[in-house]
C-alpha cells in the first residue's frame, strides 16, 4: 500500500482506508486483472483528474514513466493555475498485481455492481464499488470497463456530505 500514498493525493486517502489486503480470502473481484492493467498502461500513458475537496479545485496528473512485464514507475503531480506541473512525485516500482489489488475490497464493507456514468458528457459503462469506511465515510469508485486502470470517478462522503470528488478529465 505504500504506493497508494504516491497516487493522486485524494485517491491515496481512499485506498489507504478502504483497501483490503491481498492475503485475505473472499474479497470482491477487482474490475481488471493485472494483465489488463499492464496492457492498457504503456510508458507515457498520462491521465488528468479534476479534484474537488475542502482545499478547493485542482487538476492532478498521473503518468506511467517506466513499464515492463513486472510493473511500473509512476509519476504524479498537481497542475498550477498556469498549467505548470508542481508537487511532482515518482513512485518506486510497483507491480501490476499491486495496482490491481487497490480495487480489492472486503465484501462485508463493500458492494460491487454494474453502473453507467457520464462525466463531461462522456458515457462510461463499468463497475461501481461502494465502500464503507470508519466514522460515516462512504467511498464510491467508478471503474470504466474499457479503461483498465484507476477509477474514472471517485467520490467520498462523510455522513452524506461530499468531502471529495475526483473525476477523469483527460486521458486515453
Amino acid at each position: 500500500m505504500a504506493f497508494s500514498r504516491l497516487l493522486v493525493p485524494s485517491l491515496a486517502l481512499a485506498l489507504s482506508s478502504a483497501c483490503a489486503s491481498t492475503a485475505e480470502p473472499d474479497l470482491l473481484p477487482p474490475p481488471f486483472t493485472a494483465d489488463q492493467i499492464r496492457a492498457a498502461s504503456p510508458a507515457g500513458k498520462t491521465l488528468h483528474f479534476r479534484v474537488t475537496d475542502g482545499a478547493g479545485e485542482r487538476t492532478t496528473g498521473l503518468r506511467f514513466v517506466e513499464c515492463d512485464a513486472e510493473g511500473a514507475v509512476i509519476e504524479t503531480w498537481v497542475l498550477s493555475e498556469d498549467g505548470e506541473e508542481t508537487e511532482r512525485r515518482r513512485s518506486p516500482k510497483v507491480s501490476w498485481a499491486e495496482l490491481r489489488d487497490h480495487a480489492r475490497f472486503d465484501p462485508t464493507r463493500a458492494v460491487r455492481k454494474r453502473a453507467r456514468l457520464v462525466i463531461s458528457r462522456r458515457p462510461f459503462d463499468g463497475w461501481l464499488y461502494t465502500v464503507l469506511g470508519d466514522d460515516g465515510l462512504v467511498t464510491h469508485f467508478y471503474f470504466a470497463v474499457d479503461r483498465p486502470g484507476p477509477p474514472v470517478r471517485m467520490e467520498q462522503k462523510r455522513n452524506r456530505e461530499r468531502i471529495l470528488l475526483q473525476e477523469l478529465v483527460e486521458g486515453p
